[in-house]
């Protein structure tokens, strides 16, 4: 019986190990264009970049907003080039200076009351809830594509040496599974807006000592209003029912 031919089976690789491989196979000086492959790996989602010109002040940007702190659009198109569906968890904005605290703008129908877009802290830009990709997490189906805004704001502001230009942003996207998919993506760093650091600088308050306005008591058995309580061996208590330091009573 002539065995079948059943083809080979393609290997899997792990986006760790995708990475892993394909800087040695640089490193070794192997011709082809590693980069990509480096930035983004096999992930399981494409991550691509939209917009007129793919930066615009419109879109793809990062801004500084009145109070200090660094505002997040990107415009993206995320597909699933899977052979199977693909839940997405969560987006995450990683930019190239150290700011952990970077939040996606909530979704206005969890706002009470309900609202219908999505509005920056800043009060000066909304959008539409149609138009933004922060709240479409779920199911995304085999070859499904979905477009939109991402919109988050960041926990510290943009660093004084960063002046403007163009800077590369890390946006991950995640599975409940813990499976990740990221692209590096360019940004217009816009600094139109930034705020004078003297108007952020927060004055320290000159603190009283904690026991600066105290009087220094000599008698030790003098604790407060006048009252005296009992010493070991006395025949005296305290009357509360009187003010004053000289009022006791015979026991």
């Amino acid at each position: 019986m002539a065995a079948q031919n059943r083809g080979c089976r393609p290997m899997k690789f792990s986006q760790a190990k995708w990475i892993h491989w394909a800087q040695r196979l640089k490193n070794l000086g192997c011709p082809g264009n590693f980069e990509t492959d480096i930035q983004a790996g096999p992930g399981r989602l494409r991550i691509e970049q939209i917009g007129a010109g793919q930066c615009n002040f419109e879109s793809n940007r990062i801004f500084d907003m009145p109070g200090g702190l660094p505002g997040y659009i990107l415009d993206l198109a995320i597909t699933n080039d899977s052979g199977r569906a693909v839940f997405i968890g969560n987006f995450a904005i990683e930019p190239p200076w150290e700011d952990y605290g970077v939040c996606n703008l909530p979704d206005p129908y969890d706002s009470v009351p309900k609202r219908y877009r999505y509005f920056f802290p800043c009060g000066e830009l909304d959008y539409e809830r149609e138009l933004v990709l922060n709240h479409k997490k779920g199911r995304l189906r085999r070859g499904g594509r979905i477009e939109g805004l991402i919109l988050a704001v960041g926990s510290r502001p943009i660093p004084e040496e960063c002046s403007g230009g163009i800077v590369q942003v890390k946006f991950v996207v995640t599975e409940p599974a813990g499976n990740a998919s990221f692209s590096c993506l360019s940004l217009i760093l816009d600094r139109s807006a930034k705020p004078d650091p003297s108007t952020l600088r927060i004055k320290q308050r000159t603190r009283t000592p904690l026991f600066e306005d105290l009087v220094d008591v000599e008698e030790p058995d003098v604790i407060a209003a006048g009252v005296h309580f009992r010493e070991k061996g006395s025949d005296l208590k305290a009357d509360t029912r009187k003010k004053g330091a000289d009022h006791y009573t015979a026991m």
